[in-house]
């Protein structure tokens, strides 16, 4: 909603990593907020589940229904880094691309997430 944005990298998207990001998220945004999960095996594993409880009083928990990314917000985002980063483009290691990946997500400014993963077509103006 307000456009901010929490990243990290990680080799490998298991459920410590996403613990760990659920830490940094609850370290980074103060106050309450909403936080959409798919049904990624990382989100369900056990260590984010207890991470998620411990947080319950800050972390409100949407799980989207299977198979529905266009119910997901943030899949405008990778879209909008695809077309900006990779898009008929040809890199010669898979680092260079990752390079292209998090340069892109240091310069996404707040305004740009508004936008992109406006969620009027589901909700209306909200």
């Amino acid at each position: 909603m307000t456009g901010e944005r929490v990243s990290m990298v990680a080799k490998r998207l298991t459920g410590d990593a996403f613990a760990r990001f659920i830490d940094k998220l609850a370290g980074s945004i103060g106050g309450d907020f909403t936080l959409i999960l798919d049904n990624s095996p990382c989100h369900k594993a056990g260590v984010s589940l207890e991470r998620l409880e411990r947080y319950r009083d800050r972390i409100k928990v949407v799980w989207l229904p299977g198979y529905s990314p266009d119910l997901n917000p943030v899949e405008q985002v990778w879209k909008d880094m695809k077309l900006n980063v990779s898009h008929n483009r040809m890199f010669d290691t898979v680092n260079k691309l990752g390079w292209g990946m998090i340069g892109y997500f240091r310069q996404l400014e707040p305004e740009t997430v508004r936008s992109i993963c406006s969620t009027d077509y589901l909700f209306g103006k909200l």
